[in-house]
């Protein structure tokens, strides 16, 4: 059910391409941390990514341990992917510009809220937020923590806020508004 509801919200997005792996929902912290990160290079080396974005060690607005892991074994691929002496026998070395986190401004209501890092960009997302609204509607398991939490949305949804957590380059924090500023096209 998961897996449909995903690829319906992907479908919503206009995701053309993405990919689901067979890790067991609120199982992650038990997986082999080296081999999941290990596939998570994998895909970094093939896809090539300039921007990485994941959870926050906070796990998210729900504190939840899945997106906790996420956020450990994305931060590991991040930096391993450009390390050639890690996972030498996948595909060519890349390392990403940018290692983002998101964060947040707002804390869900009847959850332990987390600790989220201070932001260093915020997006409007006025623009596409019916869209991201509809998307997160293909998740109907998630129907009624989304009924609980319209409201909170709606005050809050028009921004995403997001916390630089590693460049490739040695560089001062400044505030941004756009994920990709300062990179090569």
């Amino acid at each position: 059910m998961r897996r449909e509801e995903f690829a319906a919200s992907c479908k919503v997005l206009g995701v053309t391409h993405y990919e689901l792996m067979d890790f067991h929902d609120g199982r992650l912290e038990f997986v082999d941390f080296s081999r999941a990160a290990e596939r998570l290079v994998e895909r970094m080396r093939r896809f090539r990514p300039n921007v990485v974005i994941t959870f926050g060690m906070d796990g998210g607005m729900n504190a939840h341990a899945d997106h906790m892991m996420v956020s450990a074994l994305a931060t590991a691929a991040f930096h391993w992917c450009g390390q050639a002496k890690r996972y030498p026998h996948l595909a060519t070395v890349h390392q990403p510009d940018r290692l983002f986190y998101v964060t947040t401004n707002f804390y869900l209501p009847e959850r332990q809220a987390p600790k989220p890092m201070p932001w260093t960009v915020t997006l409007d997302i006025r623009s596409v937020q019916q869209r991201k609204h509809e998307a997160f509607r293909q998740h109907t398991s998630q129907a009624p923590l989304m009924e609980r939490t319209r409201e909170m949305f709606e005050k809050y949804g028009a921004e995403e806020f997001y916390a630089l957590a590693a460049t490739s380059e040695p560089q001062a924090s400044r505030q941004m508004t756009d994920l990709f500023e300062g990179l090569a096209p």
